[in-house]
């Protein structure tokens, strides 16, 4: 069993003609936010079987910002902001075929959920509750030349995800 947790704090810092804010932790005008980052996993292995499985669930990877921009279209300002997670649920297998050689296979599913808001010229674009899913697989092989010693090689095949779909948006 395994459980982590971790928090990401963006810091953001802008300034052009029309527009400065520095997003901190120090009680400025723009507040950060922060995203956490969870990731648990599980894998059972019966003595009496050459077969172990599990499940999991991670964080890839994410991020965002959030500000008050101005332009000469929004010259009182318009609020950007974005942000996106990458998870990945896996359900892992592995099958021990010598005493010191296992292999496994892991088929990924990803779901990418994505909010943007955004001044593009003229437009103020706002993307909400947008997501996207995908997938791939892992393989990889553990060998255990000694009592003390394990190496392992693993292939994560590329991710691809659809298009991103709402119907929460609008320019």
């Amino acid at each position: 069993v395994d459980f982590g947790q971790g928090l990401y704090f963006p810091w953001v810092r802008f300034k052009n003609a029309d527009n400065s804010f520095d997003s901190s932790p120090h009680g400025r005008e723009y507040e950060p936010f922060f995203f956490y980052i969870p990731h648990w996993g599980w894998v059972k292995h019966s003595s009496h079987s050459p077969f172990s499985w599990g499940i999991g669930l991670f964080t890839q990877g994410g991020g965002g910002s959030k500000s008050n921009l101005k332009n000469k279209y929004f010259p009182e300002g318009k609020t950007i902001e974005s942000e996106m997670a990458f998870n990945k649920f896996t359900p892992p297998i592995a099958y021990q075929l010598t005493p010191r050689l296992s292999a496994g296979f892991a088929l990924n599913v990803y779901y990418c959920p994505l909010t943007v808001k955004g001044l593009f010229g003229p437009a103020y674009v706002e993307v909400n509750d947008a997501s996207a899913w995908g997938g791939g697989y892992e393989v990889g092989f553990l060998y255990q030349p000694t009592d003390r010693l394990k190496v392992g090689i693993a292939y994560t095949s590329e991710s691809m995800l659809e298009d991103f779909d709402t119907d929460n948006g609008y320019i």
